[in-house]
This record gives structure tokens, C-alpha cells and sequence, in this order.
């Protein structure tokens, strides 16, 4: 399976201050990879982590991961990340409306 580039930084409209609270968690790449596995793993609604041959291969390399939703009535953003701010800045942007396909990425 080839390796899927994702570009870091988001265009100018959204490398913004979210407009939602954020909550960070800083971690490193090996709790990132687990976290962000877990998190990718259920927002495709795929039945069971590996072997499910859906499941991102072994080599998948997470560097950081957002979850927009509520903490019970307000509407928040939590972001997971390795210690790299170019890393914080692409989470943020997810945090601040930067949809999921990356569009005008760099």
C-alpha cells in the first residue's frame, strides 16, 4: 500500500484561533499512534482493530489527530499531537474548520 502525504500546514483561513475551546495533549509518537489509531479506527466505523484488512497497515505513521464534538453542552475540540508545533498549527486548523481532505494544504 503506497503512503498517503498529508500536507502540514493549513491555508490561511483556518491557520486561525479556533473559535471553539481546545483541549491539547501533547504525547509521544508511540501513544499518538495508538490514540490516533483508536480515534481513525472508530470514525470509519470499521467492526474490530486488526487483523480487520481495513485497518491502517502496521507502517500507518500518525503525527497528531482532532475530535471536534460536545463535553456535554459545549462545543469543543480536543487535539492529540507529538511535541511540533507545525504539528499543533495542522490540528488547530482541523479545530478552526480545516475539513478532513486537506484542501489547499502545503
Amino acid at each position: 500500500m503506497a503512503a498517503t502525504v498529508v500536507p502540514l500546514q493549513p491555508p490561511p483561513q483556518y491557520d486561525v484561533a479556533p473559535p471553539v475551546p481546545v483541549i491539547e495533549h501533547v504525547m509521544s509518537q508511540d501513544e499518538i499512534n495508538k490514540t490516533c489509531g483508536v480515534l481513525y479506527f472508530k470514525s470509519t466505523g470499521l467492526a474490530s482493530p486488526p487483523p480487520d484488512p481495513r485497518w491502517p497497515e502496521a507502517s500507518t505513521h500518525f503525527r497528531g489527530c482532532s475530535l471536534p464534538g460536545f463535553w456535554g453542552t459545549t462545543y469543543i475540540c480536543e487535539i492529540w499531537y507529538i511535541d511540533d508545533n507545525r504539528v499543533r498549527r495542522h490540528e488547530l486548523a482541523h479545530c478552526s474548520g480545516w475539513p478532513a481532505d486537506h484542501p489547499g494544504g502545503h
